[in-house]
Parts: C-alpha cells; structure tokens; sequence
C-alpha cells in the first residue's frame, strides 16, 4: 500500500511540472469566468443559467479527458517507450492505476475550481441560487459520471495513441451534446457520454424545486449503469494492466 501511494505521489509530481497543472488551473478559470461573464448581462433565470453552465460542462469534458489522458500517456511514451512502467517492481498493472487516478485527482481539482468560482460568484450576484454547499455535490455528480470515460480514454491514449484519444474525445463531446435533445431520452443512461448532462441538470433541478434528485426519471438506472460501468472498467485495465508490454513503435 505504501508502494502505491508512492506511485500516485510521484505521478502527481510529474503532472505538476508539465503542461497538465497550467492546464486544470486556467482551463477551468476560463470557463467560469466567461459565463460569469456572460450572465451579467442575461435575462436567463438563474435555473436557467445553472442548467446551461452544467450541460455545456458535460459536452466539452469528453473533449479535455481526451487531451489530458493523451498528454499523461504521452509522458510514459517519451520517456523510454512506457519502460518507467514495464520496470515497475511488482505488479505493473499498479502504475496504470496511479497514473489514472493521478489523473482524475488533477480532473476532480480542476472540476471543482471551476464550478466553486462560478457558485461562489453566482452566489453574490444571486443570492437566492445554489447554496455553496450544493455546489460541491453538483460537482461530485457531475464529475463520477465522467469516472468511465477517463479509464476508456486513457486506454486508448496507451494503445492507439493521442491522436486516436483526442479523436474519441471529440467523438464523445458530439454525442453528449446530441444525448441532450430529445434523441438520447430513452438511451442516454445507458451511455457514458449521456450521463453527466442528464444527472448534472436534474442535480440542478432538484435544487430549485421541492423534488428529490432521485426523483428525476431514469436517475436511479443511470446510477446503477454507471457503477456497472466503473466496475467493468477496473476490471478490464487491471486485466490489460498485467499483460502490458508497451506500445509498438509504429502505434499512432
């Protein structure tokens, strides 16, 4: 256990000196203050503001997944063809594991900055939104629903490479924003790329009227789809994990 944290902490490290920190600081900042921006000027209701801020969140994340899991696999690429991880003492489906959750701490940080700025803003502007508490669950949401998609694009950056990884993440930012209209009411649950708009926006909702989240409908099955998902998705990259050899040269 001692040897895994260590793992984590030095993934951590190297995150901190590349282009990932700059990234998971100004990207969020950005985001949020364009729309704070926007909003001071709107006549949008502040439901309204709060549901376009989370459902843009949840069509572009696919996106930044992909860049930011090809930015981490590239590290282990350059740096001797992934020998830091072929050399891992033990079991080497361990320094995956670390390099993923380095990932989605570097992901979850990121994530809250910007929704905890826009809240907090929001919050003065409008003292009747979301409380700042809320906010912290509304990131949680939102960020768990994307847990599937960080494991599946880090796959793909190692194996195929970071153009096919971008690719995939474009792919995603595509279909969440088309799982939003009324194409994805029956099938987005059962989709990655459908489950942070829909839950993000009935956390939302939720807020602002007297209704449970859980009340929403298909909430309850998108929760189980997406525990099966990050069950079945651990499983897979600790199987592949162990078998990895590294990646063929001629590897995108």
């Amino acid at each position: 256990m001692g040897f895994f944290y260590r793992q984590i902490k030095s993934e951590l490290y190297k995150h901190s000196h590349c282009l990932l920190l700059p990234l998971h600081i100004i990207l969020p900042l950005g985001v949020a203050a364009v729309f704070l921006s926007y909003y001071r000027f709107s006549s949008l209701r502040i439901l309204e503001k709060d549901l376009l801020y989370t459902q843009f969140i949840a069509v572009a994340f696919p996106l930044v997944i992909g860049i930011i899991t090809a930015l981490g696999a590239e590290q282990e690429s350059d740096a001797g063809h992934f020998q830091a991880i072929l050399q891992t003492p033990g079991l080497k489906w361990t320094a995956h594991v670390a390099k993923l959750l380095s990932l989605l701490i570097f992901g979850f940080c990121g994530l809250t900055l910007s929704f905890v700025v826009y809240g907090a803003v929001m919050m003065l502007l409008n003292p009747g939104g979301m409380a700042l508490g809320d906010t912290f669950i509304w990131t949680l949401v939102v960020f768990m629903a994307h847990g599937p998609l960080y494991g599946l694009h880090y796959w793909v950056a190692v194996v195929l490479g970071k153009g096919a990884a971008i690719t995939l993440g474009l792919f995603g930012s595509v279909m969440s924003g088309l799982l939003l209209t009324g194409l994805g009411d029956v099938i987005w649950p059962f989709l990655p790329w459908g489950l942070a708009g829909h839950q993000g926006s009935c956390y939302v909702m939720s807020r602002f009227s007297s209704h449970s989240y859980f009340f929403y409908d298909r909430i309850v099955l998108s929760q189980w789809t997406l525990g099966f998902m990050l069950l079945i998705i651990a499983a897979l990259l600790i199987v592949w994990g162990k078998k990895f050899e590294g990646r063929y040269d001629g590897d995108l």
